[in-house]
């Protein structure tokens, strides 16, 4: 499994509409190119963390390649977002998760 950690620090009071923009986001990578899980976590008031996992780093690098068909939607993202990190790479060595 390949996994990716992003950070931002968002411009105060747009919480709101940074969460929809993510979420859309999200939803186009899961329907449409199987992505397998993302999730958003609140650092502190403006920060945000968010995890993305993947079956493998192609996969992603696919998706992310026809970027395209995605533009509005990580234009609305980006004009919300004042400080972006530098994504993490990550592959998960276990997994302990109690569903």
């Amino acid at each position: 499994m390949y996994c990716i950690l992003y950070q931002w620090v968002i411009i105060p009071g747009k919480k709101t509409e940074f969460v929809k923009a993510w979420h859309k986001m999200t939803r186009h990578y899961i329907d449409e190119y199987g992505a397998m899980e993302f999730r958003l976590h609140q650092v502190s008031e403006n920060h945000y963390a968010a995890y993305a996992q993947w079956a493998d780093k192609k996969s992603r690098i696919e998706a992310f390649g026809r970027s395209d068909e995605i533009n509005d939607i990580v234009q609305e993202m980006q004009q919300y977002i004042v400080q972006r990190f530098e994504p993490l790479e990550m592959t998960l060595m276990t997994d302990e998760i109690v569903k």
